[in-house]
């Protein structure tokens, strides 16, 4: 369905057979992301992995992250984190169990992930990443809000809706706490002598040595990097697992078959480990299925073509926006 929103030309695909052909098929020529205000004022103009144009720079940094960050050895490494974080996650159910006091499941899950997150990410946790978490939940709502300055360009500088002023107070905050939190890294370096805590640790020795020879990275690229990771880590996945709790407790019979499947393969006596997820077969169905029923946001983020296309017979014209 074609569509104009404002002075931007819009294609809406809304069946799986057209989303193969636009995501898939032709996927280089619908790969890159429109110049949305909230990208450039809040995302630091494009730098991250999430929101960069399609082109040698999309590809190098995402090959970059995916190395040194985001490999098995690297998530290996902070395994012992995951694992704490599990255990005080249990002891605090158990314990709320035990007085009999009603658990927010909603809100413990999202405490796991959160603290999970900020430490692997930051290397701690305290409380200066409320503010933190308020404002990539706020920069998230910018995101899906419709702004009529990206529909009409002209009309940016009026800032009719207000969401400009939003954007620019929720950049000032993440700004100051990511430069914050990157100053006491930088300052603690010489006492780890190469050794990396955290996510941020591997990116300033990535911005020291010639692992950026491809392509040129600064602090802007990192901290749009990092604010990818913790928009992407933190209410999408609570939202999968709540939903996956949700759908097990409506579907008693297949809640069953869940915990034969854990019995046999892990026992009664030890906690699941991550080693034994890929065995875990059921499982995986589960939470495939409940993700296809309840997808964690209504839509993907915009695409935006790079040059003109005619599919099914259709001609598109360079630059339209794709939703």
């Amino acid at each position: 369905m074609s569509l104009r929103l404002g002075l931007v030309p819009t294609m809406v695909v809304s069946s799986p057979e057209y989303a193969e052909l636009f995501l898939k098929t032709h996927d280089t020529v619908f790969a890159s992301r429109p110049k949305l205000q909230v990208v450039q004022c809040i995302w630091y103009g494009q730098k991250g992995m999430i929101f960069a144009p399609y082109g040698s720079f999309w590809r190098n940094i995402c090959k970059l992250c995916t190395i040194e960050l985001l490999s098995s050895s690297k998530i290996e490494t902070f395994k012992s984190i995951r694992v704490e974080e599990l255990l005080n996650f249990v002891k605090s159910i158990k314990s709320a169990s035990e007085s009999q006091c009603i658990i927010d499941v909603s809100g413990k899950v999202e405490s796991l992930l959160e603290d999970m997150t900020f430490r692997m990410i930051f290397g701690f946790k305290d409380d200066r990443f409320h503010n933190l978490k308020s404002s990539i939940q706020e920069a998230g709502e910018l995101v899906g809000a419709l702004n009529v300055a990206d529909c009409i360009p002209c009309l940016r500088a009026f800032d009719l809706q207000g969401l400009g002023r939003r954007m620019k107070a929720c950049n000032k905050i993440l700004d100051g706490i990511l430069e914050t939190i990157i100053d006491e890294h930088v300052r603690d370096a010489k006492e780890l002598q190469g050794q990396h805590r955290d996510f941020i640790d591997v990116m300033l020795s990535l911005l020291a040595s010639d692992n950026t020879r491809e392509i040129h990275l600064d602090r802007e690229n990192m901290k749009a990097i990092v604010l990818d990771m913790n928009a992407a880590a933190m209410e999408t996945t609570s939202t999968a697992i709540e939903w996956v709790i949700t759908e097990l407790l409506k579907h008693p019979r297949v809640m069953k078959l869940v915990q034969e499947e854990l019995e046999s393969i892990v026992g009664l006596d030890r906690m699941v480990e991550e080693t034994d997820l890929i065995k875990l077969s059921y499982l995986k169905m589960v939470i495939m299925e409940t993700m296809r029923l309840h997808p964690v946001v209504p839509f993907l983020l915009p695409h935006e073509s790079t040059e003109d296309i005619t599919i099914n017979g259709y001609f598109m014209p360079k630059n339209p926006e794709l939703l």
